[in-house]
Parts: C-alpha cells; sequence; structure tokens
C-alpha cells in the first residue's frame, strides 16, 4: 500500500515530500553513469518485484537488474504504468531521463536514505551500497 500511495503520487505530478530527487553517484560495471539526480532508483536481484511489478526492461545477459527515473525525465506520469509492466512507451530512453539495465554489480554513493527487502535505513553522508549477483539459483513452483 505504501508504494501504491508513493507511485501514486508521482502519477499525479506530486513531486514533493518523498519525491524530492536525491543525488546518487552510480556506478554500473565499473562505468561512471552521467545522471545524478534521480526521483526513482530501483535495483534487484529479483525478476519480478511484489503485486507482479517488473520495472526492469534491460536486456544484458546479468543478474542486477536496475532502473532509474531521472530528476529531469521527461512525462513520468504518462510513463508509470509501462514502466512498472516492463514494457515502456517509445519516449521512455536514457535520453529523456530513463535508465533500465542489466548488469554484474551496481555500485552507489548517496547522502539519502534506502530500503532494502522493507528495511529502512537512515541517511549518512557518502554511504557506499554495491549489489551484486554472483550466482542465479531457480525457483520451480510445485
Amino acid at each position: 500500500m505504501v508504494a501504491a500511495s508513493v507511485l501514486g503520487r508521482l502519477a499525479v505530478g506530486d513531486k514533493n515530500g518523498v519525491w524530492h530527487p536525491d543525488k546518487v553517484q552510480v556506478m554500473i560495471d565499473g562505468e561512471l553513469q552521467d545522471r545524478g539526480e534521480f526521483f526513482l532508483l530501483i535495483a534487484s536481484t529479483l525478476n519480478r518485484l511484489f503485486s507482479r511489478m517488473k520495472p526492469f526492461w534491460g536486456d544484458e545477459p546479468y543478474g542486477v537488474q536496475f532502473t532509474t527515473i531521472a530528476s529531469d525525465a521527461h512525462r513520468i506520469p504518462r510513463s508509470l504504468l509501462g514502466i512498472l509492466r516492463g514494457k515502456p512507451p517509445p519516449f521512455v530512453k536514457e535520453e529523456n531521463g530513463y535508465t533500465s539495465r542489466n548488469a554484474k554489480q551496481v555500485g552507489l554513493r548517496l547522502d539519502c536514505g534506502f530500503t532494502v527487502d522493507g528495511e529502512l535505513f537512515d541517511p549518512v553522508p557518502g554511504r557506499q551500497v554495491t549489489i551484486s549477483a554472483d550466482d542465479t539459483i531457480q525457483f520451480v513452483r510445485a
């Protein structure tokens, strides 16, 4: 419900409060990214998130899926439904402020708080977070 509320606020253009952009230095597989201020940054080793969301559309064959919406991204409200389904509209491109890639490792240097598996971490200036996926586990549903 919290995620739905937050995404709903972004969809109607409310960019105050939780949607205040945060500055994050991003390294994807050792490559420093150009953009550094984001409304949304998601990195996961899961193929799908809760409620069957799949906000990733990168096609690289690596285990960390990474999606960002930059603070200056174009037409955010119109893009959200497609992004959450992993099928963004045609204007959702890096040059318009949207990135989705798969990587071996994603490194983040940030001053803002963040969440991992529902656990909230308080802001710490200059904190470095690394997300990597060296091994893959297949789950079988009976």
